[in-house]
């Protein structure tokens, strides 16, 4: 009886194992959409930050350059994290 206790027991381990790391990348793929929404919505708001401004700017521009930076910053985060 022990021998079917060990194997049911290593077999429960096993499934909480596989789950949690299931639960880990879902979490992390959340974690990177969240990180990509937040950038998304940091471009648009300094493009219509710029867009109220004097016409001394192009809110193309810096809509786009703020998300080149905001991506040179966040991809090796999220690289560095996997």
């Amino acid at each position: 009886m022990s021998t079917t206790t060990t194997t049911s027991t290593q077999t429960e381990t096993n499934e909480t194992t596989e789950t949690n790391a299931q639960q880990l990348a879902r979490l992390r793929r959340q974690r990177d959409g969240l990180v990509l929404a937040l950038g998304a919505i940091l471009a648009l708001g300094a493009s219509l930050l710029v867009r109220l401004a004097p016409a001394w700017a192009n809110p193309v521009a810096t809509g786009l350059s703020t998300a080149g930076v905001y991506a040179a910053v966040v991809v090796p985060y999220l690289l560095r994290r996997r």
